[in-house]
């Protein structure tokens, strides 16, 4: 048995929708929960902290893009993986950048790279013949470019 890996799109705080990972099993685990959600939460002005809650609709509230699926022998070691990936740090101070030298590092680009940690540990299938990272054409703004 397999459960479906989805991007999750809601509405960001800014210019940029939000992404985070949702899975969805089969049948609802002991929680209860068909769905659960990973991501980061928080903003670049006050640093981010990673989440692994239920996942309910207004989480995909824009939409969720199949990018695979996991087995359910692996799905508890998709926490472990996300929670490994550093969230975004406090990026400003006030108006002022602290590491203008730095891309901003946003939800965006956390979700790409928890996504790239579960396929480097062969966590993430792609059945479908169509690499991950090419699902975001078309997103709106510049969520995946950063």
């Amino acid at each position: 048995m397999s459960y479906n890996v989805y991007l999750a799109e809601s509405l960001g705080g800014g210019k940029s929708d939000h992404h985070a990972i949702l899975v969805e099993r089969d049948v609802p685990a002991k929680t209860g929960e068909p769905r659960f959600l990973y991501q980061v939460k928080g903003s670049i002005a006050q640093g981010m902290t990673y989440e692994f809650r239920g996942a309910r609709e207004d989480d995909f509230m824009l939409g969720k893009t199949l990018l695979g699926s996991v087995d359910a022998d692996n799905f508890n070691c998709i926490d472990r993986i996300c929670s490994s990936v550093p969230p975004p740090k406090k990026q400003f101070h006030g108006p002022k950048r602290l590491y203008p030298r730095e891309k901003l590092y946003k939800c965006q680009a956390w979700t790409r790279d928890a996504l790239g940690a579960l396929e480097t540990e062969g966590i993430l299938r792609n059945p479908h013949g169509i690499p991950w990272q090419e699902i975001h054409e078309g997103r709106r703004t510049d969520t995946w470019s950063i």
